[in-house]
């Protein structure tokens, strides 16, 4: 009854018998599934029987939970149902769980697909944490398949803690199938067997269960049925994996781009610019976050930097769907944007880096690395004139290398100047006015990295530059590298003035940015950054507080200050360019610098008729004196941020009490992190290191024009040595333009040549992708993939072997291969033989019941031979150990008559004939 596939018959001898279990298999094989349960729940006295009927409704809730394709359209009531399973083998669930009590997991799993079919999301929830070993990945990912199956809820209405939480699951969600996307044979990972409901036919090919997904996707139709009775549709390994790959990556692009557009428009994570400067936001329900003074600034602030982290590690995962370079480039714009906006908040009060702390932040190591990779390949990809506008160019180049400095400085000191925006042919505008053969966003990328000796005199002449060309700039993102660039002056006047950093006064959160940076902020040169840093500061605030000149675009994002509505706004920078301001003088202990500071802030009441309560304290001040307390008040209203005094333990503390500053004695500069208690920046940045190159003179990184060496003392004699320098320098760049009849920026010149080990990479990198290529263009069918199986396989084989002759292996690589294919594939043929033999034995006319019984018997017989070849001729069969060129010999022979026979018998030729006679004759000649 077995061998003519009379299974049902038999399964009904076996249950008058009592023989539940084998009746229930019988039952099984001929694809009566729900009756195969019943007869296993019958099987009381068998707890085996029990875990078998579990299993079987497990398989059928399994075959029945379709992956339903992505579609751009919410999902509707008919997509949800499909996604259901059968109510009858879910009512079979209850029955099974008063049996199974030991196995909880089985337990937990048709749980799991209860609370699907209730749409029981809290539940699905608290379910996942008992799914999270590498064994149960296919229940975790149903589970949060099925949670974020459903449009997302409404964000706005989440705390901080419950969008960071939800964000942190659906990176568990994304990964898994970034994990399935990039994984090399998905075939053969059992989580994707039970998701797409697959089983292993032979070693080429799967069969897809019926429900599975993929079945609509396939043009050809083959049945048969697999060994656990399931009958499916038989499929090659590469169109399989092909198929699961395709999938897996449309469901990750679908979701995460859902998924990332619904965080691009949450507004909620956002902070309000107004209301943390003045508290007041006069936007009728502002949808931005308005920081609550009752609430932990540092902890609001770690959230935000987190969920903004959490983003951009879900949109990495994108990777693995083969997203197009320029949607990769913007949705990078725009989230290095939001990272920088959280990271350096526009307002003191709503935190700095120096706040951020660990246990809030547990992705921090692995995002930071991320971050670095997406600041790489951003910066590779910026290129000016291509953003549309400069003020967009500069604004993202100002902000990607800084975070680039921030986050690791080691790989921005040692590639930074190498990004291809640092050589390109570069507009009008982005040439020195001072330096004509001298592109200014290398000034930018070396005043940035701390390479150069002279990179903050650099970060000088940027400034001028922007300033006295007035670009378009966003003026926060200025004012952060204003801000940076004025702490680093006065941090490296100090250690060059007296080796310490003695009597300096800086916000709290300056200093922390600062102390990684202090050893190579000692060698750098300040002179003509002390000589020309206030030079453009009385028309940029007067630019600001006024926008008189309509040739002078001041921006805060894309929105043009000198619009009506914005007072508020242009108000609160100017205070923040003021303060930047006097804490240069503070710190310079100059009169005549202070003198000039004076003159340029009292030039901002020209511009305000009634100056506000943001600048009012720098405006009224009529002497230093004022300027000094407002300054030192600068920081008053934050918990997040304070201004300090650093006094060195070997002078004598003052009886003076500074209102709203704080002393902090320190015996010796490494001291100053534990004091301010902001060692956690150590699990952020990267301390610079300071190689041998970071001594050297500019002018290695020069056209060789325009070396020149800036001098590093700082005597009385400084502006007219500058000016010497300079005038000498315009000198020669007339020199050279009389000569050759230019004055271009000779930015080929400056384009760097790769080193032998960056050309031996670049080659590698180029032959890798040719060869990838070469395989995505090869198409091979079934048979050619099975012959390169079988070939991998003898060849593999043949390398463990000890070979007595050189013939025998010769033999043994050549024409044996051929031969095993040939038997293989004559294997499978009489398989399918027999499978269309038995269906017709159900239903044939009684007079040819006899002739076809004959058929099937010889086709057995025919089988059990091959079978029996297939077997003893394996690569790894114990028959090639003695090394013996006649039993290969033979074993071709044998394959040869075996293959007459059997197309004699089924009167046809075979495709794989060919292969036989190729190995005839090799082994014939040997």
């Amino acid at each position: 009854m077995v061998e003519y596939g009379l299974n049902t018959p038999r399964a009904a001898l076996l249950e008058r018998q009592g023989r539940y279990s084998e009746a229930a298999e019988s039952q099984l094989s001929d694809g009566n599934i729900y009756k195969a349960i019943q007869l296993f729940l019958r099987d009381s006295h068998n707890s085996a029987s029990a875990l078998r009927a579990a299993q079987t409704v497990l398989d059928v809730l399994w075959a029945t939970f379709t992956l339903v394709e992505e579609s751009t359209q919410p999902p509707n009531a008919a997509t949800l149902n499909c996604r259901l399973p059968p109510d009858r083998f879910l009512q079979l669930i209850e029955v099974l769980h008063g049996l199974l009590t030991s196995d909880t997991m089985t337990c937990k799993e048709m749980e799991m697909f209860q609370a699907i079919h209730r749409r029981d999301m809290n539940y699905l929830l608290q379910l996942r944490h008992s799914f999270l070993d590498a064994e149960y990945e296919a229940m975790l990912f149903v589970i949060l398949d099925s949670i974020f199956f459903d449009p997302p809820p409404d964000l706005g209405s989440l705390s901080f803690v419950e969008i960071a939480s939800c964000f942190k699951v659906f990176l568990q969600y994304a990964r898994i199938l970034q994990r399935f996307t990039c994984h090399p044979h998905p075939c053969n990972l059992p989580a994707l067997q039970r998701l797409f409901t697959f089983t292993v036919y032979d070693e080429d090919h799967y069969i897809l269960h019926e429900g599975s997904c993929l079945r609509t996707e396939i043009k050809y139709v083959r049945t048969d049925q697999a060994r656990n009775g399931w009958k499916g549709l038989v499929i090659l390994r590469r169109d399989l994996e092909h198929r699961i790959k395709s999938t897996l990556r449309e469901r990750l692009l679908g979701r995460v781009m859902r998924q990332n557009e619904v965080c691009h428009n949450l507004l909620s994570i956002r902070t309000c610019f107004l209301f943390a400067a003045s508290r007041r936001c006069h936007c009728y329900q502002c949808p931005q976050y308005h920081a609550d003074p009752r609430e932990d600034g540092a902890t609001t602030y770690n959230l935000l930097v987190r969920i903004h982290l959490l983003q951009i590690l879900i949109y990495h995962t994108l990777y693995a769907a083969k997203i197009p370079s320029r949607d990769l480039f913007m949705q990078q714009r725009v989230w290095l944007r939001r990272f920088y906006e959280a990271l350096y908040p526009p307002h003191f009060t709503l935190g700095s880096v120096h706040v951020l702390s660990p246990q809030f932040l547990p992705e921090l190591k692995e995002g930071r690395s991320v971050i670095v990779v997406w600041i790489q390949d951003f910066l590779n990809h910026l290129i000016p004139g291509r953003e549309g506008s400069l003020h967009v160019f500069l604004s993202n180049l100002f902000r990607s290398t800084r975070l680039a400095v921030l986050l690791d400085h080691r790989a921005a000191y040692a590639g930074l100047h190498l990004i291809p925006c640092a050589y390109p042919g570069s507009p009008q505008s982005l040439r020195s006015l001072w330096r004509t053969d001298t592109y200014v966003v290398k000034d930018l990328l070396l005043a940035m990295q701390g390479k150069v000796p002279d990179s903050l005199d650099r970060g000088v002449l940027l400034l001028n530059h922007i300033l006295s060309r007035r670009l378009p700039i966003d003026v926060v993102v200025l004012c952060d590298f204003m801000d940076n660039l004025c702490g680093s002056l006065i941090m490296a006047r100090g250690l060059q003035t007296s080796g310490t950093l003695h009597s300096v006064m800086l916000p709290k959160s300056w200093i922390a940015r600062m102390l990684p940076t202090l050893r190579v902020l000692e060698n750098k040169s300040t002179a003509l950054a002390v000589a020309q840093y206030t030079s453009y500061f009385k028309d940029l605030l007067q630019q600001v507080c006024s926008g008189h000149d309509a040739a002078w675009t001041i921006l805060v994002e894309n929105v043009d200050l000198s619009k009506p509505g914005a007072n508020i706004t242009r108000n609160v920078l100017v205070a923040r360019m003021c303060r930047n301001l006097c804490l240069w003088g503070y710190n310079q202990r100059s009169e005549k610098l202070r003198q000039d500071i004076v003159a340029i802030i009292s030039a901002i009441g020209e511009c305000e008729r009634m100056p506000s309560s943001f600048t009012s304290p720098y405006v009224y001040a009529t002497s230093w004196s004022g300027l000094a307390r407002a300054v030192r008040s600068s920081t008053v209203g934050s918990d997040l941020d304070e201004m300090v005094q650093l006094w060195h333990t070997a002078v004598p503390m003052p009886n003076i009490t500074l209102p709203s500053v704080r002393h902090i004695p320190f015996a010796q500069n490494t001291d100053l992190e534990a004091i301010l208690n902001i060692g956690q920046l150590r699990e952020l940045v990267v301390p610079p290191s300071l190689p041998a190159a970071a001594s050297r003179s500019t002018d290695e990184l020069l056209p060789p024009e325009t070396k020149t060496r800036v001098p590093t003392n700082t005597d009385g004699n400084d502006r007219t040595r500058l000016e010497g320098i300079e005038e000498r320098r315009l000198n020669g760049q007339r020199a050279r333009q009389d000569t050759d009849g230019t004055d271009n920026i000779g930015i080929q010149r400056d384009a760097p040549s790769l080193t032998p080990r960056e050309r031996a990479a670049a080659t590698l990198i180029a032959e890798t992708f040719k060869q990838y290529c070469t395989r995505v263009r090869a198409q091979r069918d079934t048979l050619q993939e099975r012959k390169l199986r079988i070939y991998m396989q003898f060849r593999t084989h043949a390398q463990k072997k000890e070979w007595s002759t050189s013939m025998c292996r010769v033999l043994f690589l050549g024409p044996l291969p051929h031969a095993y294919f040939a038997i293989e594939c004559t294997k499978d043929h009489l398989g399918t033989a027999i499978a269309r033999t038995k269906a017709e034995l159900k239903s044939v006319n009684h007079r040819r019941l006899e002739d076809m019984q004959g058929t099937m018997e010889r086709l057995t017989q025919l089988f059990q031979e091959v079978s029996q070849f297939h077997q003893d001729w394996h690569p790894s069969a114990s028959v090639y150990d003695r090394c013996d060129d006649n039993i290969i010999r033979s074993c071709i022979r044998s394959a040869d008559d075996f293959l007459r026979t059997v197309e004699g018998d089924m009167e046809e030729a075979f495709e794989w004939r060919e292969d036989v006679d190729l190995a005839m004759s090799v082994a014939a000649r040997g």
